[in-house]
Parts: structure tokens; C-alpha cells; sequence
């Protein structure tokens, strides 16, 4: 009879354990769970916190902000992307570079974070590392042909012409109705002295979008090739269109001196004067 009673013991021992056991398994499941939500609770708190500076352009305190969201979660890729763009807007490219790398290794198929980089690459002078990015672009996104003109805006630093010249016929082939892909590789016509093409663009843009921009465009072409009497027309033609333009007020009085229209010229710049103080006191009410 002892030993049975002593078994009838042992059993109840060891489920009374198996009980304690297993209700320490759950709290320590729960303790768990509830650290990890306090973990995570910082990185949303300081991700909106770093949005919403950003938003009021308060850019030190949302670069801080960011940088403890990143610093609770490294995976944040969005932190990092802000971060990126608040540092590339104040000219700390290094840095940029470096977030906008962790963007492009956490989200490597967003052609996005490509043209970021490339951006910051091309502000740094390092073209070769701009064109990879670009071309990466490309690849990523091929329908979009606006990153063909990126590329051969680089092409052109590095006087890469032939090259740049693919990109803006590709980039028009595929959108034949933007005036500003006519006008960008009417700069290059112009670089490479090709006069007949670049006047071709500088009319097919007009005819597309007869806005004032490009009639100064066309304007300022043949003023550099000496064609005097063309660039005043154009120059008024911009006030016709914009009457407050003070620069087409500038330039025209420049020509009409050139070709001995004293009244005329001084009518010019005595208007360019009275639009450019309007300007100056708006811009010091602006910047108070």
C-alpha cells in the first residue's frame, strides 16, 4: 500500500509541474509579444513624426526623427528615402548617396530609387556612375521616356553627342507630342552646331505648345547665331504673350540699341526697370 500511494504522489507531481510548465511558456509568450510591440510602437511614431516635419520643411529635427525610425527598424526603406532626399536638397551628397544605396538594396526594383541616386551622382560630377543608374532606369522602366533624356543629359557632360543623340530620337519616337523633347535635343543641335535641326525643333516645339518659354528659346538660339532680327521678333512675341515679362523687355531693348532705336530701347528698359522693382519689393515682403 505505500508504494502505491507513493506513485498515486508522483503522478500528481508531475502534472502539476507539466501545469506550471507550460503556464510559464505562455507568459513568457505574451511578455514577448508585448516587448516586440513596444519595440515597433517608436518606429511609427518617429516615421510620422519625420513625415509631418518634413512637410513643414523642418528638415534638422525630421532628419533626427528619420534617423531613430531607421535606427528601431533598418528596414525602413521609406525613412531612408527621405532621409536621402532632405540631405541631397542640402548638398550633403555623400550622404544621400549612402541612403539612397540602403533604398535601392531593401526595394532593387523600383526605378525610382535608380533616379535618385543618379540625380546625386550627376550633382557630384560622377557621370559614369549617373549613366549606370540611368541605364538601370531604362532597363526598369522602358516605357517611360523621359529617362532616355536623363541619360543623355549625361551623355552630353561627357560630350558623349552621338550617344545622347540615340537617346533624344528614342525618346521622341515614343513620345512625338512633348515640345520639351524637341527643345532638349535642339540644345544639342545647337552644341554641335547643327543650325537647320535645331531651328527644326526650335519650330516644332513652338507649333506644339506656342507658349512663351519656347519663343525665348528659339529666341536665345538666334541670338547665338547673330540672327538679330528674328530673336527681337520672337522677344515680341513673348510680351505679346506675357506683357509682364521683364526680360523680354531687356533683351528687346538690347537689339533695338543694336539697331540704333534709341526711344524704342529706352521704352524697353524704362519698362524692364518698373517690372523689375515690382519684383524686388515682392521678393523682400516674400523673404520677411
Amino acid at each position: 500500500m505505500p508504494n502505491k500511494k507513493y506513485r498515486r504522489e508522483s503522478i500528481f507531481d508531475r502534472s502539476k509541474i507539466k501545469k506550471v510548465f507550460y503556464g510559464l511558456c505562455l507568459f513568457v509568450v505574451v511578455i514577448l509579444a508585448v516587448m516586440a510591440l513596444y519595440r515597433r510602437s517608436p518606429v511609427v511614431d518617429y516615421h510620422k513624426r519625420g513625415v509631418a516635419l518634413y512637410k513643414k520643411e523642418n528638415y534638422s529635427a525630421a532628419i533626427i526623427a528619420f534617423t531613430k525610425a531607421i535606427k528601431a527598424n533598418p528596414q525602413n526603406a521609406e525613412a531612408y528615402y527621405y532621409r536621402g532626399k532632405m540631405y541631397s536638397e542640402r548638398e550633403k551628397y555623400d550622404l544621400a548617396m549612402l541612403d539612397y544605396s540602403q533604398v535601392i538594396e531593401l526595394e532593387p526594383k523600383n526605378s525610382d530609387h535608380y533616379l535618385l541616386r543618379a540625380a546625386v551622382f550627376e550633382k557630384q560630377r560622377k557621370y559614369n556612375l549617373a549613366i549606370r543608374d540611368y541605364t538601370t532606369t531604362i532597363e526598369l522602366d522602358p516605357e517611360n521616356a523621359a529617362n532616355y533624356l536623363l541619360r543623355a543629359r549625361v551623355y552630353i557632360e561627357q560630350e558623349k553627342y552621338a550617344l545622347a543623340a540615340v537617346d533624344y530620337h528614342k525618346a521622341i519616337d515614343m513620345n512625338p507630342r512633348n515640345p520639351k523633347f524637341y527643345l532638349a535635343r535642339a540644345n544639342l543641335y545647337t552644341i554641335t552646331q547643327r543650325y537647320h535641326e535645331a531651328l527644326s525643333d526650335h519650330n516644332k516645339a513652338i507649333e506644339l505648345d506656342p507658349q512663351k518659354d519656347h519663343y525665348h528659346s528659339r529666341a536665345h538660339f538666334y541670338q547665338i547665331y547673330e540672327n538679330y532680327e528674328l530673336a527681337l521678333a520672337d522677344y515680341t512675341k513673348v510680351i505679346e504673350l506675357d506683357p509682364d515679362d521683364m526680360y523680354a523687355y531687356f533683351n528687346r531693348a538690347v537689339f533695338f540699341r543694336r539697331f540704333k532705336k534709341g526711344d524704342l530701347a529706352k521704352a524697353d528698359m524704362d519698362k524692364y526697370n518698373e517690372l523689375k522693382k515690382k519684383a524686388d519689393v515682392f521678393m523682400r515682403r516674400f523673404i520677411k
